[in-house]
């Protein structure tokens, strides 16, 4: 089935499946790469900072509490103020941590904590400020037992409310950081997997195609290339490798290179025998040729001997006339039995006349010279028509004749012999004309 595949259709094919392994590898990364910047984006914009502002807040605290116990215990005005102002310092700064982490509060439980450590803080701060009216009046037993008391647990609950805080975003901090870690690990192993496997497939593809083509082709497509350079430069004694299969294009290759042997052959035996039916051609030709002027030859003599033959029919008419002419007198008893016969030979005559031009309409067809023949036979004709002429004055004074009609007899027999033998030549003749026929077909053949 793969067989029938075009080559361009299959290396599109591997590209396009090889370019979708590399670009589902790609979206695995980038959403692994997403991952982990998600969970680094969540560690340095809100764990990191809130322990950060976490520990800004509880130094400020500490810094606060450290300014009570001095202001307690101190009892000079000036050095009061002084810690008055750190203390009011101390407090504006640990307000302006409060917010800053307020805005980083990124779950309810995170909430509820800082909504404790609020209400505590609050309570502290009422604390502190009855701690510091006794610390200013010199009341240092009093503020010191308040100190120790109160103002301590309050202070206690708040440190705890902060640990809680800063555990829930240290933890947080953690959490996100393993889960940065475990998204970079099954990203390398999820990359690892897409190249493993976009390897295999390439392998398996170039495998395929590779066989693919080599069983398609049945050899190297240099060797091929060769091969067929030398079969175009008009080489046909090539010595092919063996192949194995149906060989492909190699096989097509031997069995043109077979195909165009046997052809050439054919064509060398087929020119061979046309070159010898062309000698038998010509062979014909002369041999028509030689049919023909031996044709046209027969056919003047066969003239000749007619228009000889004719000429002593005259001959002898004319002499039979004379001797009818002088015996006229002795066959007027029989003039009518005479004119009868005269006209048996009238169509003697006109019988011979028709079979003289049969013999010229048949050499005529049988040679290139048809005109001849026909001028010939028109003379044949004109000779035979003053036969008849003569036959006619015969016969005209033949009312008159009254001879011997036993030599009239005689002589009505020697122009039927000759007649015989005009028919004999016209025989021949068409003979002849035929045999010529039948050699032209063949010349033309």
């Amino acid at each position: 089935m793969l067989s029938r595949v075009r080559l361009s259709t299959k290396l599109i094919a591997a590209f396009a499946l090889l370019i979708v392994l590399q670009v589902g590898g790609n979206v695995v990364s980038l959403a692994v790469l997403g991952n982990i910047d998600k969970s680094v984006d969540d560690l340095s914009t809100n764990w990191l900072p809130s322990v950060e502002a976490i520990s800004d807040v509880a130094q400020s605290i500490q810094t606060l509490r450290r300014q009570e116990l001095l202001h307690i215990l101190s009892t000079d005005e000036t050095v009061m103020r002084n810690y008055d102002a750190r203390y009011a310092e101390a407090k504006t700064k640990l307000t302006q941590d409060i917010a800053r982490y307020e805005k980083l509060i990124s779950s309810s439980e995170e909430r509820a904590i800082f909504n404790n450590f609020s209400a505590d803080l609050t309570k502290y701060f009422a604390i502190s400020s009855r701690l510091l009216d006794l610390s200013r009046k010199n009341q240092n037993e009093e503020a010191k037992a308040l100190t120790e008391g109160e103002s301590r647990t309050v202070f206690t609950t708040i440190m705890t409310d902060l640990d809680k805080l800063i555990t829930i975003n240290t933890k947080g901090a953690a959490d996100s950081a393993a889960a940065g870690k475990t998204a970079y690990h099954q990203g390398r192993n999820a990359v690892y997997f897409a190249l493993c496997l976009a390897t295999l497939v390439g392998v398996a593809v170039c495998v395929l195609i590779l066989r693919g083509v080599s069983r398609q082709l049945g050899e190297d497509p240099g060797y091929l290339h060769e091969i067929a350079s030398r079969i175009a430069a008009g080489e046909m004694d090539i010595r092919f490798k063996p192949h194995s299969g149906d060989g492909g294009v190699f096989a097509v290759l031997k069995q043109m290179v077979a195909n165009l042997k046997a052809k050439i052959e054919e064509a060398n035996a087929t020119s061979a025998q046309a070159e010898q039916e062309a000698q038998k051609a010509r062979e014909a030709t002369q041999a028509a040729e030689a049919a023909k002027a031996e044709a046209e030859s027969a056919r003047e003599q066969g003239m000749l001997q007619a228009a000889d033959r004719l000429s002593s029919v005259v001959q002898v008419i004319s002499s039979a006339s004379e001797q009818l002419s002088a015996q006229v007198e002795q066959s007027s008893q029989g003039a009518e039995h005479q004119s009868q016969r005269l006209a048996e030979t009238a169509t003697a005559m006109e019988e011979m006349n028709a079979t003289v031009l049969e013999v010229a309409r048949n050499a005529s067809q049988a040679t290139d010279t048809a005109e001849k023949a026909k001028d010939k036979a028109q003379e044949g004709a004109s000779i035979v028509g003053k036969v008849v002429a003569g036959i006619g004055q015969v016969q005209s004074q033949s009312l008159e004749l009254k001879s011997d009609m036993t030599t009239l007899g005689q002589q009505a027999e020697g122009i039927g012999h000759i007649m015989n033998v005009i028919s004999d030549i016209a025989d021949q003749t068409n003979l002849l004309a035929l045999n010529a026929a039948i050699e032209a077909a063949r010349a033309g053949e």
